[in-house]
């Protein structure tokens, strides 16, 4: 059974590769969050036929009228992409994907038109040799630039390494592998940009000091050809720390007067990470602006950074994430002076991060989560805003994560993975240019009275609340019992005592929404997720003999949610090891904080239980760092709704 959050499945896959994971088992291993795409406003991305990035096509990016996952034939079997670029031959976006090794290798995968996809360089040893991670890709006057890490060594974890990279690519199929100052620094690159003045690259490296203390540090390069580099600034150190985000710009961009913008995190000296932002006017000299920043600074706690930056025409808008629990947005009119923008009245305060954003001709375009530092499972979003400050829910794409977004002149493409029942599948979605002002296309922010009936988050409700205040905020009963169950299942919220909250403030309808017949008997089913533990089921229900106490948990999928507040809903079959027969349960997720809570119902049955129903609230939560742990499921059975009590 494989329901984990997507975090955890990272760190299994990533880790394998010996090169990034949360406890590093190689010293001087950097944790590095790849860089979203360096977007800028949209370019011309009409593509030759005949160029060797292209592939053939018969269906145009105008033949698609909504946002469509695009390309699943080539996309479907590699793990994940990280950045999507537009080049002046099409789009080119990177990732990887465990070879048969179970060491990652590094993913081209290029378009034409934005709607059909192919793969190159599967078998180019600058992509494959070693451990291979790919963050972020530009296009310079010399080909492509690609930049991450690697490990040159075929062992698992990599024994040295790994180390600040570059690939470069003159056509796309044939790549050139360069391993910047290798045994001298471990570290990864997040970040590239090709400027007038050369090609920047920045990331974070790490380097011995004297004894056993090493050096942690942002850093940047600059190159005229991405064959030859040099390392041209270095950021403030912090000695033996292993922070949340690592220091350094994860993505770059261009004003409009040559000034070049680089917005990432850096570490105080506790070994915090806040956000931050460097700018240059050479490529060369590099200045942090702010340093002492409240808006910088984390609210949750946790470290916050900035992950991606666009330039529109008023300015610039960087987002990113506040301890992978609160999405955050800045802006600024010159990328000098910054100011923090207050989302916590708006829809997107509810999203754990913001990975990327582009511009496009009327405002900005946002996407998230991003999937390799959230501490929260969300579904992929899209948010558009004019300015920055007031951002729309637009789409919502399903579950996976979002890693980079970019705008062309035929429409938006997002890169990323989606959540395909037990696994991640790369991803490419592309959509039309949203016009802003229409109304069909793009949320209105809602009036005052539709704020006064819009359910807020349940993350974004204190607790204490009684039944009455959280029927006045339109939650619906199943938001109650999630609610209820999050803060604790307070007693006054159930007076009675009978684990049916707020029974006198909705209706028996909505109730038996929930739990079925609400007369029905209780139970309590826990089943761990690990394959051949038995679950195992207790209460009164199982005394009555209309449920059997133990047997066998199977997941079956993952199928699209019943309810409109859910985002992810699980199905499990339980075989009974007494022999009576099998039940069914569908379980939608509705938050998740460290556990995951929701409501669910059983849908089928066989043997003596065809017309077992009922319902309640679960919890699944993780029991150890190798395990998400199990299920346990209360709420009411009946065997027949018609007589039974």
């Amino acid at each position: 059974m494989l329901r984990r959050s997507f975090l955890f499945t990272v760190l299994v896959f990533v880790g394998a590769a010996g090169c990034v994971h949360d406890d590093p088992a190689v010293d001087g291993a950097i944790v590095s969050v790849p860089a979203a795409a360096t977007t800028s406003a949209p370019v011309d991305a009409t593509i030759a036929t005949t160029s060797t990035l292209a592939a053939s096509s018969t269906v145009a990016a105008g033949d698609v009228a909504e946002w469509t996952r695009l390309g699943v034939e080539t996309t479907e079997s590699i793990v994940g992409l990280t950045d999507v670029t537009a080049a002046d031959s099409g789009l080119v976006a990177i990732g990887f994907d465990p070879g048969a090794d179970l060491r990652q290798n590094g993913v081209i995968v290029v378009s034409d038109d934005g709607v059909m996809w192919t793969r190159l360089g599967e078998t180019d040893p600058a992509l494959t040799s070693g451990t291979v991670l790919l963050y972020a890709i530009a296009e310079a006057e010399s080909g492509l630039v690609a930049v991450g890490m690697s490990c040159p060594d075929d062992e698992m974890p990599c024994v040295s390494g790994p180390y600040p990279t570059v690939w470069i690519s003159a056509d796309g199929p044939s790549w050139t592998r360069t391993e910047l100052e290798q045994g001298a620094v471990t570290g990864a690159l997040t970040g590239v940009l090709a400027t007038e003045y050369g090609i920047v690259a920045s990331g974070a490296v790490r380097e011995p000091m004297s004894g056993s203390s090493t050096a942690l540090s942002p850093a940047w390069w600059l190159s005229t050809d991405g064959s030859t580099w040099s390392r041209v600034w270095t950021g403030d150190t912090i000695l033996d720390v292993e922070p949340a985000f690592q220091p350094g710009a994860s993505a770059f961009e261009l004003g409009s007067d040559g000034l070049i913008v680089g917005v990432g995190s850096a570490l105080i000296e506790t070994g915090e990470a806040i956000a931050a932002v460097w700018v240059s006017t050479n490529g060369v000299d590099w200045e942090r602006v702010e340093r002492d920043a409240v808006g910088f600074t984390s609210v949750s706690g946790d470290g916050v950074a900035m992950l991606d930056i666009a330039a529109g025409s008023d300015g610039f808008v960087a987002v990113g994430t506040d301890g992978g629990t609160q999405a955050a947005v800045w802006t600024s009119n010159d990328g000098w002076s910054w100011n923090r923008v207050d989302v916590s009245d708006q829809a997107v305060a509810a999203a754990t991060s913001l990975s990327a954003v582009t511009a496009i001709s009327d405002g900005f375009v946002a996407v998230g989560p991003n999937g390799w530092i959230d501490n929260i499972e969300r579904p992929i979003t899209v948010w558009a805003s004019p300015d920055g400050t007031l951002w729309y829910q637009s789409f919502v794409l399903g579950r996976g994560y979002a890693s980079s977004v970019l705008a062309t002149d035929t429409g938006i493409t997002v890169a990323g993975a989606a959540n395909v029942g037990d696994d991640y599948e790369a991803a490419i979605w592309f959509a039309p240019l949203p016009d802003m002002e229409d109304e069909s296309q793009t949320p209105i922010p809602p009036t005052s009275d539709d704020a006064a009936t819009a359910a807020p988050p349940i993350e974004n409700l204190r607790s204490g609340l009684s039944c009455a205040e959280l029927a006045a905020d339109a939650l619906s009963y199943a938001e109650i019992t999630v609610y209820w169950t999050v803060h604790g299942t307070p007693a006054e919220l159930d007076p009675d005592g009978n684990g049916i909250p707020c029974e006198d403030t909705y209706t028996p309808a909505e109730i038996a929404d929930v739990y079925g017949n609400p007369h029905g008997l209780d139970v309590r089913i826990t089943a761990h997720l690990s394959a051949g533990v038995p679950f195992e089921i207790a209460g009164p229900a199982v005394d009555a003999g209309i449920i059997c106490s133990t047997g066998t948990p199977e997941f079956i999928g993952n199928p699209a949610p019943q309810r409109p507040e859910a985002y992810h809903r699980w199905v499990d079959t339980y075989t009974c090891a007494d022999g009576s027969g099998t039940f069914v349960i569908g379980n939608d997720v509705i938050f998740q904080d460290s556990y995951e809570h929701g409501v669910w119902n059983i849908t089928s049955g066989t043997g003596a239980y065809t017309s077992l129903q009922g319902g309640g609230t679960s919890l699944t939560g993780p029991i150890d760092r190798t395990s998400w742990g199990g299920d346990e499921l209360i709420g009411r059975l009946t065997s027949n709704p018609e007589t039974n009590p």
